[in-house]
């Protein structure tokens, strides 16, 4: 099964937001059961949780820059699409 990534960043954050953003959403995907898998400072990966069908495969990294005032989420889908023709607003 083909995996999806997307890619999104939050530039410009002061140390403070940037730290203050980073722990809402760790507390935000480990309150809605994602699995913490890994943890450092400025650093997490979680996992979906595993009894939901539609989730499985489903991690979400998040990268704290403070150097760069950046805030990084990577996350990665199974591809889920019945056919190989893509529609427009087709994600998978």
């Amino acid at each position: 099964m083909p995996t999806f990534f997307h890619h999104w960043e939050m530039t410009g954050l002061t140390p403070a937001a940037l730290q203050d953003m980073f722990a809402a959403a760790s507390s935000h995907l480990n309150g809605n059961s994602w699995s913490q898998e890994f943890m450092t400072e400025g650093q997490a990966t979680f996992r979906a949780p595993g009894d939901s069908t539609s989730a499985q495969g489903y991690t979400v990294s998040l990268t704290s820059d403070p150097g760069q005032g950046r805030l990084v989420i990577d996350a990665a889908t199974a591809c889920t699409r019945g056919t190989a023709t893509a529609g427009v607003d087709d994600f998978g």
